[in-house]
């Protein structure tokens, strides 16, 4: 279902409705009806996320030109994922010649780093500077989304967050492109899938704009076998951190032949996948800074600022006897997310299942839908509940009341 901003943006907390009776039997004027709803703050319920087990399951080794492998208990999962820049136009590989490099931690040699547990898991920080503009790269084990109901989350996906900060006054313009080799020891893959085509393999693609999706699978297997190791790129993760606007599927060779080359060629992988995320050209003004990120791990990584969130529309008539509906809008669905309608006495449900799972969304959409349709059966106070499978509820009061 496509979706305009207007579907799923309320423009108030609370809004009347007025919706004029008909005559009575002997012909006299019925008071309209009143119908007030309103978001009550207190109602919006959010309990916790599913826990974290603390030992992470990823780890991180640097290289030079921070480049990074990733080794889970299943042995690694990333050989190399490089990392190159654009700054005012000139194609600069991290490395001691072009700047300089240090180790965060225990001081190994420039360029390296080394590993240290700090905060929520393993984390390795390594900083670069080439003409005034200073790059820190941070690699740390963070939560991936929960595998089923009452499971805890696992730190088992790898976050990859640039901080990239202007120290001059003049502004500088900055493009980040990392390349990949992952899932090694495949025959033929990873094979590349989005959650809008989970059956078909993505080769010579780059998905941009609309059909850049949240996140993207790597599957050892053709998507229609489930053996095999399956791990995955996040591509958004906010709280302000900003994604790549690019992921081009294409052949190893040209993602890592030659790192210099700018930008990586979309070309048909020919039984050897690589790929590539890509962060467009951003003019950072003086004396100022912007952090890029992406996650890769065995799940998608949790949302920083939380995931599944919903936006609740009402609609229809709330007029005793005729037909209302409730629209949840669910913005990065985590995957098994279900919605739960809780409607009080005096509404009745009379479409919809009262649990649903969220779909995923459509390539163009702005979400995930989920409708119920309900009916009011007298005059009242009702209040209308929608649990998330997250643990939030979104509660709207609706007043049905003659004027």
């Amino acid at each position: 279902m496509k979706l305009s901003i207007l579907a799923v943006i309320q423009l108030s907390l609370a809004f009347l409705l007025v919706v004029a009776a008909p005559f009575g039997r002997s012909g006299e004027n019925v008071a309209p009806i009143k119908v007030t709803i309103k978001a009550p703050q207190s109602d919006k319920v959010a309990t916790a996320l599913p826990p974290v087990d603390p030992e992470p399951k990823v780890t991180a080794l640097g290289s030079a030109s921070m480049s990074f492998a990733v080794n889970a208990e299943q042995g690694r999962i990333a050989n190399s994922i490089r990392t190159v820049f654009q700054i005012d136009g000139a194609v600069h590989v991290p490395s001691v010649p072009a700047g300089k490099a240090e180790a965060a931690g225990k001081g190994g040699r420039a360029g390296t780093g080394t590993a240290k547990t700090a905060g929520k898991g393993t984390s390795l920080v390594r900083v670069w500077s080439v003409n005034g503009v200073q790059i820190t790269q941070t690699l740390e084990a963070i939560p991936g989304r929960a595998k089923g109901a009452g499971q805890n989350r696992a730190l088992d996906v790898m976050l990859a967050k640039y901080t990239i900060e202007n120290r001059e006054a003049v502004p500088h313009v900055v493009a980040m492109s990392i390349r990949g080799q992952t899932l090694p020891n495949t025959l033929g893959g990873p094979h590349f899938t989005t959650p809008s085509t989970p059956n078909k393999v993505l080769d010579a693609v780059t998905l941009t704009g609309k059909t850049l999706p949240d996140y993207v699978q790597l599957s050892q297997q053709p998507p229609m076998n489930p053996s095999g190791l399956t791990t995955f790129f996040t591509l958004k993760l906010g709280n302000n951190l900003i994604g790549p606007d690019e992921f081009v599927c294409t052949s190893l060779s040209a993602s890592l032949g030659n790192v210099q080359q700018w930008p990586v060629p979309v070309v048909p992988a020919n039984g050897q996948p690589g790929c590539a995320l890509n962060w467009s050209a951003r003019k950072i003004p003086g004396k100022s800074k912007v952090e890029f990120a992406f996650a890769y791990g065995l799940s998608v990584a949790s949302r920083l600022d939380g995931e599944g969130n919903v936006s609740l529309s009402l609609g229809g008539s709330f007029e005793p006897g005729k037909t209302f509906e409730v629209m949840a809008v669910v913005s990065d669905p985590a995957p098994s997310q279900t919605l739960t309608i809780e409607l009080p006495e005096g509404m009745k449900l009379t479409e919809g299942r009262d649990i649903q799972p969220v779909p995923v969304p459509m390539a163009d959409s702005l979400g995930s839908v989920v409708l119920w349709k309900g009916r009011v059966e007298r005059l009242g106070e009702f209040p209308l509940r929608v649990h998330n499978s997250n643990g939030t509820i979104e509660t709207r009061v609706v007043s049905v009341a003659r004027e």
